[in-house]
């Protein structure tokens, strides 16, 4: 992918965070807005000055990956095949926090986890360490350089990371040096790291999944334009190795394979090497949900409900799918709660509208879901809304720094207040989790701090956890 299209898809994702963030309530202002900010299709995707796009303020979130399915973001990157042989991991103890900016972090048990770091100091400078012991001590897997990513409540470099289970495991940096995206990959818990690359321009929202070690699949080339969007999607059975293109649609088209250029697609989850779901934003109504029932090859469209006392046009952002264990899967959707139009302009207000959390149903595979129930936390641009799915009993919600836990499927809730302001949260059981707070500071520069939390009683109450200083 050229300097160009990376610049161009990094502006394509700016616009779509300010259209989040501020959608127009006025239908034929706000689609004349949205369309024009959008890319216009053509090959791959379209060139833009570097300074536009360094100027822009990109809103990225620090990302948790929990045990199980998941998905993450990906871009694309030049192939290298050598192996990184790291040292032996050594205990050592853990220093004073405060030092270090959080960029990722996944546990795969209550003791056993990982932790990408980058120093305020030089954010491009980016350590992933590893735990056995919950954070008691730490040591240095892997290093490498990488760009920091603008966020409304300061820099955090945004690297992305999963483990399919405690010796296999993915690191991506979206924004490494030149703009290029990084991918590493282990299979031994991180003592080693294979350098890999994956085969298009990658959707910006959470395009790659795995189900194990070897199969995974790729959300890619989705050119977007006008409500519309050209894609493919790829499938490795070798863990990355290879990818075999097995479905695509045309801008303005709607394909054999079920697919249809509706929506700017953006979520690809798989619950096993069969089922799936890839959904899209679209700018004038509601998202939009396929299923999938032979491992990605032919899809359905699945409508979705509209949520009782809400205006819905353009203003909804379905988050990944998340498969639930024993069957089923929920879907996520944040709806920025804008007027009904009435004819006459409405001003924003000066930190946007406020957002809410929905969560549709489905007992099977995504073939009809449930009315939406919504969830009681409410975001903004000073606290957005962070949300953990554990299972459909066990869930938890966040906004600012305020928390919401419920262990019977939203029927009750429980809170707490953390420390600062809530960037992710994740949880391996239904009592032990983990959260990463930040101190904000102004767009543009470094956030002041980040801290790592855990928590064994549910989330009733935290602990710091220190990390040893960025390099």
């Amino acid at each position: 992918m050229s300097l160009e299209e990376e610049l161009g898809s990094r502006l394509r994702e700016v616009i779509r965070a300010e259209q989040r963030a501020f959608p127009e309530p006025v239908d034929l202002e706000g689609r004349l807005i949205r369309a024009v900010g959008r890319a216009r299709p053509g090959p791959r995707r379209p060139g833009i000055a570097r300074e536009l796009t360094l100027a822009a303020a990109l809103l990225l979130f620090v990302a948790v990956v929990g045990g199980g399915v998941t998905a993450i973001h990906w871009l694309s990157q030049a192939r290298g095949t050598a192996t990184t042989k790291t040292p032996a991991p050594t205990a050592s103890p853990s220093t004073g926090g405060g030092a270090s900016l959080i960029s990722a972090v996944t546990f795969v048990s209550s003791e056993r986890g990982w932790v990408v770091v980058a120093s305020p100091a030089d954010s491009g400078a980016r350590q992933l360490l590893t735990t056995v012991d919950r954070g008691r001590h730490w040591s240095s897997q892997l290093t490498w350089t990488g760009n920091s990513s603008m966020s409304r409540n300061g820099e955090v470099p945004a690297v992305l990371m999963t483990f399919v289970d405690a010796a296999h495991g993915f690191v991506l940096d979206p924004n490494a040096s030149a703009g290029r995206a990084v991918l590493f990959r282990t299979g031994d818990g991180g003592s080693t790291w294979q350098r890999l690359a994956l085969p298009g321009a990658l959707a910006p929202g959470s395009p790659l999944a795995f189900v194990d070690p070897e199969n995974g699949w790729l959300l890619a080339d989705v050119n977007a334009a006008m409500g519309q969007s050209a894609a493919t999607i790829y499938r490795t059975r070798d863990g990355g190795d290879h990818w075999t293109a097995i479905a695509h649609v045309d801008y303005g088209a709607t394909a054999a394979n079920g697919l249809s250029s509706a929506g700017d697609k953006d979520s690809l989850v798989f619950a096993s090497t069969s089922t799936g779901w890839l959904t899209a934003f679209t700018i004038t109504g509601a998202p939009l949900v396929w299923s999938t029932n032979d491992g990605g090859v032919s899809w359905t469209q699945r409508p979705l409900p509209a949520p009782a006392g809400v205006y819905v046009g353009g203003n909804e952002s379905p988050l990944a799918p998340v498969p639930v264990p024993g069957g089923g899967v929920l879907l996520p959707v944040q709806i920025n709660l804008v007027p009904a139009p009435n004819g006459q302009p409405q001003t924003v207000p000066s930190g946007g509208y406020p957002s809410a959390l929905y969560l549709y149903s489905s007992a099977g595979a995504g073939q009809a879901w449930s009315p939406p129930l919504r969830l009681p936390a409410s975001g903004s641009d000073a606290g957005p809304l962070v949300l953990k799915v554990l299972d459909r009993r066990h869930w938890w919600v966040g906004s600012g720094t305020q928390l919401w836990s419920t262990a019977d499927g939203g029927a009750t809730w429980s809170t707490s207040t953390l420390p600062g302001v809530l960037a992710s949260i994740d949880f391996t059981t239904a009592s032990t989790g983990l959260a990463v707070t930040v101190v904000p500071s102004a767009p543009g520069t470094f956030a002041r701090q980040t801290t790592l939390l855990t928590s064994s009683d549910g989330g009733a109450h935290w602990q710091a956890v220190s990390l040893p200083s960025a390099a």
